[in-house]
């Protein structure tokens, strides 16, 4: 998609062709935004939709925008598609960096560099060549604002909320695209773009997408999933949407929507991370033949029943976190019984509330006589449930490894422990938590920002007088001042003494909403 940008105002304008080469739309809006796009124009011919496309851009650069460089690079398709093959072989890189060198292009040199780093990584006198080889040419080897982006700061932000590219062999072999703050001019869809347009990104095995944390309320990512879905190289391996840590907020506001295009257009995908709300698999009978580890974090449940409709022929490794929620029964006996996943060993259900239902599922379920590991870890697993696991310990004695913890088993039964091989029964929560989901606790907050900054403040010891009465909580937190905060687990709604709670318009300030996290963490 040819874009064009005006710096005096710091606008965008896109334009896009679709492969019917008969239908126009656009985008435009301020850089570091998603902007909006228009309404798709469908011309009777091709040549009417070429004419209407060189016309308006022709309109635009009147206006005074620029075209961004497209990166051409002399290219040669059969050993590019040799690469493509076999993106891990160093080989077919030194055999391109040969062609290239004759074509007089630096990327021959850096390929060269890179692969003698590769068993040298330390190497001084490599590193300083390679920077200056990259410092020299800038975007001609390297996508600008996803390099700008990945530079390092003093500040320290938090875990997985950074950009970061790795190189190999003269390619951009895994990036992390974020953008934590306001304070970066440009939005994760620009930097994908960017990335899957420039021959840098060419053999790219590895893509996260990372935290967005630049709006206060819902935060799609559907932009940049089309944007995947056209542009993703043959090459990719690994996929990650939405990267970040199990309870940021950037979790909770995600939006990533119907996924079975991007699916589709990454068949040689092997791993797959998929965390955020609103996402879907509407289409039956899918297949993702190589698929071999599954991750999906549910901020909301309704993620299970269409997932359980895709076939996953070599799946060995399926992780699946409710995020404090119950899932689907039904959609859960159908994923376990065995014929959609026949090859898996591995199986994780995490942070699951209705558990004690889901193992009268599990034992009886064709999956299970294949596991090697299962994990129940972090739901709310009771003393009942546990005994329901002892009952049936002959399903579960073929396992290598069974993971209990950190769930409300008060009083373990006698024999538990040697259910299987290797049993982990630590860090049980004494009492009940307030029935909270992570999408739940996000819908406490006024916004994504007093969800985010609440995080920090859900901390036992910085509170004082923490109380329980049924649904109903109260503590004094310690901070600049000292608030008296209170939260109701059934109205989700909450009172504290700051300013920001007296002049809110909705919802609760960032102290309720963190009293309501040590609620759900049972901390209260």
């Amino acid at each position: 998609m040819p874009r064009f940008e005006r710096e005096e105002d710091n606008r965008f304008w896109e334009i896009h062709l679709e492969a019917d080469e008969k239908t126009i739309h656009t985008r435009a809006g301020f850089i570091g935004t998603d902007g909006k796009p228009s309404n798709k124009h469908t011309f009777d011919t091709r040549k009417d939709a070429h004419a209407e496309w060189k016309a308006r851009i022709t309109e635009q650069k009147e206006k005074g925008y620029t075209q961004l460089p497209e990166w051409d690079e002399p290219a040669e398709p059969a050993l590019l598609e040799a690469i493509g093959n076999n993106p891990h072989d160093v080989t077919g890189y030194l055999v391109y960096s040969d062609w290239l060198l004759n074509k007089k292009h630096p990327r021959g040199e850096l390929i060269v560099l890179q692969s003698q780093l590769g068993s040298a990584r330390t190497d001084k006198k490599l590193l300083a060549a390679e920077e200056k080889l990259l410092e020299k040419h800038g975007g001609k080897l390297a996508p600008p604002r996803c390099t700008e982006a990945s530079k390092k700061t003093r500040k320290k932000q938090p875990p997985l909320s950074t950009s970061e590219l790795r190189w190999e062999n003269g390619f951009i072999a895994s990036a992390r695209l974020c953008k934590f703050s306001s304070e970066q001019p440009w939005t994760i869809r620009e930097l994908v773009a960017e990335l899957l347009a420039h021959p840098a990104g060419r053999f790219l095995r590895r893509l996260e997408l990372g935290i967005r944390g630049d709006t206060k309320s819902a935060v799609s990512y559907r932009d940049a999933i089309s944007d995947l879905v056209r542009l993703a190289p043959k090459s990719l391996r690994s996929m990650s949407v939405v990267e970040a840590p199990r309870d940021s907020a950037a979790l909770a506001y995600a939006d990533l929507g119907p996924l079975d295009e991007m699916l589709a257009a990454m068949p040689a995908l092997e791993t797959l991370h998929l965390a955020g709300t609103r996402m879907s698999f509407s289409s039956t009978g899918r297949e993702m033949r190589g698929l071999k580890q599954l991750t999906v974090v549910m901020a909301e449940a309704s993620a299970l029943p269409s997932l359980v409709e895709g076939n996953f022929p070599v799946l060995q490794a399926l992780e699946l976190d409710a995020g404090d929620a119950p899932i689907d029964l039904h959609a859960a006996r159908r994923l376990l019984d065995g014929d959609r996943v026949p090859k898996l060993t591995q199986l994780s259900l995490l942070r699951v509330a209705n558990i004690d239902q889901v193992i009268d599922v599990l034992r009886s379920s064709r999956v299970l006589e294949r596991l090697t590991s299962l994990s129940l870890a972090g739901g709310k697993l009771s003393n009942g449930g546990a005994s329901k696991l002892l009952e049936h310990k002959q399903a579960f004695a073929r396992l290598s490894s069974l993971d209990l913890s950190n769930n409300e088993i008060s009083k373990p039964p006698k024999g538990l422990a040697e259910i299987c091989a290797k049993v982990e029964l630590s860090a049980q929560r004494g009492k009940s938590r307030a029935s909270l989901s992570q999408a739940e606790l996000a819908n406490v907050a006024s916004d994504s920002a007093a969800f985010a900054k609440a995080k920090d403040l859900a901390v036992a010891r910085e509170w004082n007088k923490l109380e329980r009465d049924g649904k109903k909580f109260k503590g004094v937190y310690e901070g600049s001042d000292t608030y008296k905060v209170t939260f109701d687990a059934e109205t989700k709604k909450g009172t504290c003494t700051c300013f920001a709670m007296a002049y809110a318009k909705k919802g609760n300030c960032k102290h309720v909403v963190a009293l309501a996290a040590l609620a759900a963490a049972g901390q209260v």
